[in-house]
């Protein structure tokens, strides 16, 4: 949840990044930034249909320095506001 970089996972399992890159594209069809992007999204998702946190704090577990800068990640791969999926997603419980 902290790092966004295919280093810090390429390290973790004793790989280059260029090699841990080549895995992932190989056994996903996806490159790596794509797929640390999507798990990023799934833990989002997942803390944002709570209602136990702010969007601040979902933001700094997720590695993110800004607010913001989770807020733009989150509507560019999402297509909305992580405001909006908490209140579509709360709406329907």
């Amino acid at each position: 949840r902290k790092s966004h970089e295919v280093q810090f996972y390429a390290k973790r399992y004793n790989l280059s990044a260029k090699y841990f890159s080549l895995l992932i594209r190989r056994e996903t069809g996806v490159t790596a930034p794509e797929w640390i992007a999507r798990y990023i999204i799934v833990q989002a998702k997942s803390l944002l249909r709570s209602n136990r946190y702010t969007i601040q704090q979902i933001s700094e577990e997720l590695g993110f320095t800004e607010q913001s800068a989770f807020s733009r990640f989150f509507h560019r791969n999402t297509g909305v506001s992580p405001t909006h999926f908490r209140k579509t997603q709360l709406s329907k419980q």
